[in-house]
């Protein structure tokens, strides 16, 4: 989920941890109880203090919207569009399966850095609860009518066939400007991704290493998978 501007990018996570609420707690230390009822709570404020930082970043600094970044804004749309009334919400749909899948592996590298004994099956349990807990939630959010007019949602599959045109479209809905210049560099930008990835290698990850079963996946998170079903691909 991106909260979509221009000009300054910026991850949202390390942002929330001043609040004490933040994904970041549970990803490096996984601390269950703190993962399953700080972390998903609303209304807790972390949205305002989210803002407030950035404020004093930008304060003497460049005027203009912010991009932002992090799943865990599907915890909370509501607080997010109260800190944020003029936000303009990107998501990128894509299926589920995958999705956790992927963010397991990443949990279990990084907890292996403070914790090398840490059991990925626990990983695995930890990320479906938190963000099985995102994805219904973020689906239920969506009926609320300024949630819904402030959305605007992108096929995983689509955005890696035609980036270029994705954000294009993008930008069409929202109604910044397009200029020649960024046409340039955006192009620029997607070559120097292409290359990267070419030479990088593909983040390799299995769904059973994490005690995933992508069978049980596929029928679960019914409220998300009915409303964006379309959307989705492995």
């Amino acid at each position: 989920m991106h909260a979509w501007g221009a000009q300054v990018p910026a991850e949202c996570h390390e942002m929330m941890m001043p609040h004490f609420v933040s994904g970041s707690f549970w990803d490096r230390f996984g601390l269950p109880v703190y993962s399953r009822s700080v972390v998903p709570a609303q209304g807790t404020g972390k949205c305002r203090t989210h803002r407030r930082i950035l404020q004093e970043l930008q304060w003497k600094g460049p005027r203009g919207r912010w991009t932002l970044k992090s799943p865990e804004h599907l915890l909370d749309l509501p607080g997010l569009l109260e800190a944020y009334p003029d936000a303009c919400l990107v998501q990128t749909h894509r299926e589920p399966g995958s999705v956790l899948a992927s963010l397991a592996s990443l949990v279990y590298t990084n907890r292996s850095m403070f914790a090398p004994d840490i059991d990925p099956i626990e990983v695995g349990r930890s990320v479906r609860e938190l963000w099985g807990t995102a994805f219904e939630r973020s689906a239920l959010d969506r009926n609320e009518p300024r949630i819904g007019a402030a959305s605007f949602d992108v096929s995983y599959r689509e955005l890696l066939a035609n980036p270029f045109e994705v954000v294009r479209t993008i930008y069409e809905r929202f109604d910044p400007v397009f200029t020649d210049d960024y046409r340039v560099a955006l192009r620029s930008h997607l070559e120097r991704e292409r290359t990267s990835r070419a030479a990088g290698g593909e983040h390799s990850y299995r769904a059973t290493d994490f005690g995933l079963s992508r069978a049980e996946l596929a029928e679960a998170f019914p409220t998300y998978r009915g409303r964006f079903g379309a959307l989705l691909t492995t």
